[in-house]
């Protein structure tokens, strides 16, 4: 009986090992292109990204509203050129708003995310954010107001 066990658990062990398995396939240009919007770990930095089609884009920042550092103001750059490889992106930037010192931005994407990594030079800065595509937040939020909205008899 212990030798039938045996051999089907090998049986099985070599079926698994011929399957072959798909890997994800990386996003295109086309999949990025768009606003991206999201905070920081610690909710203090607003970060926005607008990828375009023909690999350019703007990327702002600012702290949030409540957070001492707002008064410093929105800090602008313009992506003079965004590439992908792979699964991660990187960005060349160059300051526009008079705040802005230079950095540079590279990230990653993990299903519908885009994980951002945003370091100054001078100053030596860095935001680490996690973006989500504007449209599917503004349909989400609106989906889930409205469902409360019912909830509540509105």
């Amino acid at each position: 009986m212990r030798l039938l066990v045996l051999v089907s658990v090998l049986a099985l062990a070599a079926d698994c090992a011929t399957e072959t398995h798909k890997r994800a396939t990386p996003p295109t240009v086309d999949q990025l292109t768009g606003a991206w919007i999201g905070f920081d770990g610690s909710g203090g930095d607003f970060v926005r990204i607008e990828l375009r089609a023909d690999q350019s884009g703007y990327i702002a920042m600012v702290a949030a509203p409540n957070f001492i550092t707002h008064d410093y103001g929105v800090q602008v750059y313009k992506v003079n050129r965004w590439r992908l490889d792979g699964w991660r992106i990187a960005c060349d930037l160059s300051p526009i708003s008079s705040n802005a010192e230079s950095a540079q931005a590279t990230g990653e994407l993990f299903v519908s995310a885009l994980r951002i990594n945003i370091r100054g030079g001078k100053r030596q800065w860095k935001i680490e954010s996690t973006l989500h595509m504007e449209s599917r937040v503004e349909q989400s939020n609106t989906e889930t107001k409205d469902a409360i909205a019912v909830a509540q008899g509105k």
